[in-house]
């Protein structure tokens, strides 16, 4: 490793972090004076997943990287809260499918409302560049 890569590494294990607790506390923050359920950020990755297409708690686990303890955890709590529901297959019970219900997607919806007020006190070009930055990560860490 050379210096430059070095000190970017180290960059980038500080700053995640921050913006992971930024993120997070905007969440609870968001809900705390109104008595709603709070949202975690591996909730609202879950929700955001299933935004996209229904899937099993197996398709769950792999795209988050997560433990099935972990993932059933999050699945009781996001069913509790009515964001999402569990559906079987008619032809084999075994099968669970988990989608996005309405009230899931209106949490979603408003999730990214406020994490764009956030982004939102950047200027143009520092949005550019951090949209830069999230591409290259994106394509080394994906």
């Amino acid at each position: 490793m050379t210096k430059k890569t070095q000190t970017v590494a180290q960059e980038i294990l500080n700053v995640i972090p921050l913006v992971i607790r930024k993120i997070n506390t905007e969440l609870r923050q968001k809900n705390f004076h109104t008595k709603k359920p709070t949202l975690s950020l591996a909730q609202y990755s879950i929700l955001s997943i299933l935004s996209k297409d229904p899937c099993t708690q197996r398709e769950l686990i792999v795209k988050q990287a997560v433990s099935p303890p972990s993932m059933s955890n999050s699945i009781r709590i996001l069913v509790k809260n009515r964001w999402i529901q569990r559906n079987r297959e008619r032809q084999d019970r075994r099968c669970v499918w988990l989608e996005l219900t309405a009230a899931g997607q209106k949490v979603l919806e408003e999730t990214d409302d406020n994490i764009e007020k956030i982004i939102a006190s950047l200027s143009v070009e520092e949005c550019n560049q951090v949209q830069a930055g999230l591409a290259v990560l994106y394509k080394h860490f994906s």
